[in-house]
């Protein structure tokens, strides 16, 4: 996919806000943390990484969130309290949008997924809250993974019943 198209869905607040990227990692972080984020409409975006070889478990999932995200110290680590922080951002992490971009999302929430479609479910709700303020800000969730990994977390999406769109940066 063009890196000017990704500037466009990304810098919008229109559904699918999740974005399943499939590519090498290098390929990926390079392309959204240094070629998209230096253009205009993204430069004063907050992209955060959330490396999932760090969220095996709920638990650790919500640690490496507030780390990443820099919740603040009343952070309850659940999930009322997740989507409370993530709605409230802009008190701590003020910006013009807001990207999450998970690594490795095959290593994200692998002991259970039930706690993966609640965490898809409450960043598909908090994306659409961030879209209906006036005005309206742009909050993305980029899913990625390795090709080999394609078709699993196609069905753990598939799973969760969310829009989602793919952008596939492997050769053809």
């Amino acid at each position: 996919m063009d890196p000017n198209r990704i500037v466009q869905v990304l810098s919008k607040t229109k559904p699918p806000w999740i974005h399943l990227v499939v590519g090498q990692k290098q390929t990926i972080l390079e392309l959204l943390t240094r070629k998209i984020y230096f253009q205009d409409k993204i430069r004063k975006f907050a992209i955060r990484d959330v490396p999932g070889d760090r969220c095996f478990t709920k638990q650790s999932l919500l640690r490496e969130l507030a780390r990443v995200l820099e919740f603040p110290p009343y952070f309850g680590y659940n999930w009322d309290a997740l989507e409370e922080c993530l709605l409230d951002l802009a008190d701590w992490m003020p910006a013009e949008g807001y990207i999450l971009l998970f690594i490795d999302t095959d290593k994200v929430l692998t002991d259970s997924e039930g706690d993966f479609t609640t965490l898809i479910s409450i960043l598909k709700s908090v994306a659409g809250e961030w879209a209906s303020r006036r005005p309206p800000v742009p909050f993305h969730i980029v899913l990625h993974c390795f090709s080999y990994e394609k078709e699993k977390i196609l069905s753990r999406m598939a799973n969760t019943g969310s829009e989602f769109s793919i952008w596939d940066f492997e050769p053809v």
